[in-house]
């Protein structure tokens, strides 16, 4: 599952970590169109009980 995805379908807690998750990202980037289009196709991070991490 992408991270497009699971913000589409998450709950609110996994929205809010995706988007920790972005914002911690953004760091490394100039240009944020292509951060954003990166970051909403990578797979989401989860633990062993499938919840959504920031790693």
């Amino acid at each position: 599952m992408t991270n497009l995805e699971k913000f589409q379908n998450g709950t609110e807690e996994e929205i809010k970590k995706l988007c920790i998750s972005l914002a911690y990202k953004s760091g490394n980037y100039t240009y944020q169109e292509r951060q954003v289009e990166e970051w909403l196709n990578e797979k989401v991070k989860t633990n062993y009980e499938g919840n959504v991490i920031i790693g």
